[in-house]
Formats: structure tokens, sequence, C-alpha cells
């Protein structure tokens, strides 16, 4: 009802409750819900069209994950529906709205990538005579993941640091910068 998630006007005495105390982040999960609100004017639709955008959302980015790891097609769709309706998903619900792991799958890309540049498709070179142009589109990649990880679930945020350090290490390693 408020303009933003960390502000509840209605909540909280005598003025407003401030929720910046609690440290959850899930900024882009509210901002994607904040979207839809424009289309679906029924706050319960809205929240259930909401989880099952992001239980889809999960199964497309993990089996786009896959491929790039040339996994068939049809095992990585199979693999990313899994994926995507683990017990964990349907155990809270919607009571823990932002705990759908959708943003997970995109770091894991982003960490494999670090590591092996060459095998995956969106950091392969464009075959233009400007070297350059594969190491901006990597760096904007990997900025807009990273972006998206930090405005979700702090667990995600630590979860990345972890996976793409290690990356980093491994590509180093292997001359791969």
């Amino acid at each position: 009802e408020g303009p933003w998630n960390y502000h509840l006007s209605r909540l909280g005495a005598p003025f407003r409750m401030d929720t910046v105390d609690f440290p959850i982040g899930c900024s882009l999960d509210f901002a994607l819900i904040k979207l839809g609100a424009f289309v679906i004017h029924n706050p319960f639709l809205l929240i259930n069209c909401y989880w099952l955008f992001a239980i889809a959302l999960a199964a497309g980015l993990a089996a786009f994950f896959l491929v790039s790891l040339r996994v068939d097609w049809l095992w990585a769709a199979t693999f990313g529906i899994i994926y995507s309706i683990l017990p964990f998903t349907f155990y809270r619900n919607i009571s823990h709205l932002n705990l759908v792991d959708f943003i997970v799958p995109a770091a894991c890309y982003l960490a494999f990538s670090l590591a092996d540049r060459n095998a995956f498709p969106l950091f392969k070179s464009s075959g233009l005579s400007n070297d350059q142009t594969p190491f901006f589109r990597r760096l904007i990649f990997a900025l807009a993941i990273c972006v998206a990880v930090g405005f979700t679930y702090s667990y995600r945020a630590y979860f990345a640091c972890i996976a793409i350090s290690l990356a980093c290490l491994i590509g180093a390693s292997r001359g791969q910068w």
C-alpha cells in the first residue's frame, strides 16, 4: 500500500514503521511485485502470480545454466523444473515469498563463466577485430548479475560472493585472465 516496502505507514505507532532495521534486502522481489501491481490489482492474486512466476523463472534460469554447461536441452529442462519445485519451495509457500531461489542459477552461471570464460556463450568472442568488445560485454553482464543478486535476499549475496571468489581464483590459476 505504501510507496516501498521499507516504510509502512499503516503499521507502527505513532507515525509509521520503518523496516530498514531488518536488513533482508529483497528489493528485486518487491520491485517485481510492484511492477505486477500495475497489471494485477487484487493483492491475493498478485502474490500468488508472483510466486508462480518466481518458480517458473527459477526453472528457466536453471535450465539455461545447464544448457550452457552442454547438458542436453531435455535434461536441462527436466532438472530446471526439478530445481524450481524443490520441497523447500512448497514448504514455506508464500509465507516466505522472497525465499524462492530464482537468482542462484544466474550467480552460478557467472561463477562458472569466470572460472572458464571460453566455455559459455555469452562470454565468447564476437569475432570482431576489436578484442575489447567481449570484455565490455562480460563486464556489463557480470555487473548486471551482481546487482540483481545484491537486490535479493542477503543469503543469496553471501553465496554469490563465495562462489564468485572461488571462481576467480580458479580462473586466475588457469590463466583465464
